[in-house]
C-alpha cells in the first residue's frame, strides 16, 4: 500500500486521525502504521514551516508598504505594524508603547546617518 501524499494541515490531520483509528481496530499492521505515521509528521512539519514563513513574508511586506508610506507621506498620523509584537504604533513615537521595539522607518534612518 503507497503512502498518501496529502498537502493542506486539515487534511494532514484527518488522515493521521483515521490511520490512529484503523490501526487501532487492525485494518492496519504496525509496520505500515508507523511507516505512514512518520510521513504524516513530516509532511506535517513541512506544512507548519511554510505557514510560518508565509506568515513573516506578510508581516514584512505590511512593514515595507508602510515605510513607503511614511516616506511618501510623513510620519503624522501614520500608523505601522511594531516589527516585536505587531501592534498598530504611531510612526513618529520611534519606540512601541507596548512591547519597546525601536520602530525603523526611512526617516529615522537617514536622520541617525546624516547626524554623523
Amino acid at each position: 500500500m503507497p503512502i498518501a501524499e496529502v498537502t493542506d494541515m486539515e487534511s494532514l490531520y484527518e488522515a493521521i486521525q483515521t490511520l490512529q483509528l484503523e490501526h487501532q481496530i487492525g485494518k492496519v499492521p504496525e509496520e505500515l502504521y508507523r511507516e505512514q505515521f512518520q510521513s504524516y509528521r513530516l509532511q506535517l512539519a513541512v506544512a507548519l514551516r511554510d505557514q510560518d514563513q508565509t506568515r513573516n513574508l506578510q508581516d514584512a511586506l505590511e512593514a515595507e508598504i508602510s515605510a513607503v508610506g511614511i516616506a511618501m507621506y510623513g510620519d503624522v498620523g501614520v500608523s505601522i505594524p511594531c516589527p516585536g509584537c505587531s501592534s498598530s504604533v504611531d510612526a513618529s513615537l520611534g519606540r512601541c508603547p507596548e512591547c519597546g521595539t525601536a520602530l525603523v522607518t526611512p526617516g529615522a534612518a537617514s536622520s541617525g546617518a546624516s547626524g554623523s
